[in-house]
C-alpha cells in the first residue's frame, strides 16, 4: 500500500506518534495467504484451513488484504501496511471459485474469536441482499456485542443500484466500507444502501482503486506490477484500510470498545463525492439481485440521500484518533 495513501488518510501522523499496530491481533477470513511473501513473513501467528485445500492463497485476494493491513514493507518501506507492526491470524474458507457456505463462515469466525483476535477483516460478501438478520450477520453482531471484537466488512461490488448491501455488510454492528477512487469519488460498482430494513449502509468509504499491495505467488487476479506486487480494486481492498485504522485506534486506546471505535471512525470522516453518472444510475431501478430487493426498489418512492451510498464519508485516521481521545476522556469524566 503506497505511502501516499497513508499520508492522505492521516495514517502517517499516527505513525509519527508511534502508533503502528503493535500488540494488536488481527483476524482475516477469506482466501488464505501466501506465507512466503517477504512482506508477510513472520506476521502470521496462527492459521486454519476450513476449505479443505490448504492455507495457501490460490486466488490472491487475502494476501493483498493482509498486505494493506500489516505489510512489513520488506522490499520497499513505502509499501508498508497501515498497522505494519500488527500480527495476523488467518482462516481460509473459500473454494477455488471463491464460494463459501454460511456454516463454514460462522465456524471460522468462532475459531478466530477463540484465538484472541481484537478485530476481524471480512472482505468477502454475498450478493444476497439482506436486512441484517441472516446467520452470518447475526454472528458478526454477536462477536461485537458479546465478545468485544471489532468486525470490518466490505459493502460489496453490486452497485450502482440501491438496496445492494449483502451479508455480512448489513450487520448493524459491523463497520461496512464502500469504495472511492483516488479523488474520493465513489466507484460505480460500490454497493449502496439502505439495507432491506431501511438502515444507512455503508458506514464509510475508503480508497479502493489501483491499490498497490502484496501479490500471492502465481496468482493473476490483479493487474500485475511485479513478482511480488499487483494493483487491486473495489471494496475488498477498501475494507482493510479501515481495519488498519481500527488497529491503530485500538493500540492508542486499549480500553476502547468496538462501538466507541466505530463512532470515532464514523464521526471523523472527510467528504466523499458522488459523480453525476452515479446519481443517475443509483435510482431504484436496474439489475434485480433478489426478489425482495426488487420489490423494494420498484415500490420505493423515497429519494435516497448520499449517506446511503457513501456513509459518513472517507475515513481519516488522525481525526478518528482525536475523536476517540475525546470520547475516552468524556468517559473518564
Amino acid at each position: 500500500m503506497t505511502h501516499g495513501i497513508c499520508r492522505r488518510l492521516g495514517v502517517t501522523r499516527l505513525w509519527a506518534l508511534g502508533i503502528t499496530g503493535k500488540g494488536i491481533l488481527v483476524g482475516i477470513v477469506g482466501t488464505g495467504i501466501d506465507l512466503s511473501h517477504p512482506d508477510l513473513e513472520g506476521k502470521v501467528v496462527a492459521s486454519k484451513d476450513f476449505s479443505g485445500h490448504g492455507i495457501s492463497d490460490d486466488i490472491g485476494h487475502d494476501t493483498a488484504v493482509a498486505g494493506v493491513i500489516a505489510s512489513k514493507g520488506a522490499k520497499n518501506w513505502r509499501l508498508r501496511g497501515i498497522a505494519y507492526d500488527a500480527q495476523l491470524v488467518i482462516v481460509k474458507v473459500t473454494q477455488h471459485d471463491g464460494s463459501v457456505e454460511e456454516d463454514v463462515l460462522i465456524d471460522a469466525l468462532e475459531w478466530l474469536a477463540s484465538q484472541g483476535v481484537q478485530v476481524i477483516n471480512f472482505s468477502i460478501t454475498s450478493d444476497c441482499v439482506t436486512d441484517g438478520r441472516d446467520p452470518v450477520s447475526r454472528e458478526v453482531n454477536y462477536l461485537v456485542q458479546k465478545r468485544g471484537i471489532g468486525v470490518v466488512c466490505a459493502a460489496g461490488n453490486y452497485g450502482p443500484v440501491h438496496y445492494s448491501i449483502g451479508s455480512p455488510g448489513a450487520a448493524e454492528e459491523a463497520i461496512t466500507v464502500g469504495c472511492v477512487n483516488n479523488q474520493d469519488v465513489l466507484r460505480l460498482a460500490s454497493s449502496r444502501g439502505p439495507t432491506l430494513d431501511g438502515r444507512v449502509k455503508p458506514d464509510c468509504v475508503a480508497p479502493g482503486e489501483r491499490i498497490l499491495c502484496a501479490r500471492a505467488r502465481n496468482t493473476t487476479t490483479c493487474d500485475i506490477h511485479s513478482d511480488l506486487y499487483g494493483f487491486f480494486d473495489l471494496t475488498s481492498f477498501a475494507t482493510p484500510h479501515v481495519t488498519g485504522i481500527w488497529v491503530q485506534l485500538k493500540q492508542a486506546f486499549a480500553g476502547a470498545t468496538p462501538r466507541q471505535i466505530k463512532e470515532s471512525i464514523r464521526g471523523s470522516c472527510d467528504p466523499a463525492y458522488m459523480p453525476i453518472v452515479s446519481r443517475i444510475t443509483s435510482l431504484p431501478t436496474g439489475f434485480f439481485y433478489r426478489l425482495q430487493a426488487t420489490l423494494k426498489r420498484f415500490f420505493s418512492r423515497k429519494k435516497f440521500d448520499e449517506k446511503h451510498s457513501i456513509g459518513h464519508g472517507r475515513v481519516n485516521a488522525y481525526r478518528a484518533y482525536l475523536k476517540l481521545k475525546e470520547l475516552m476522556n468524556v468517559g473518564k469524566t
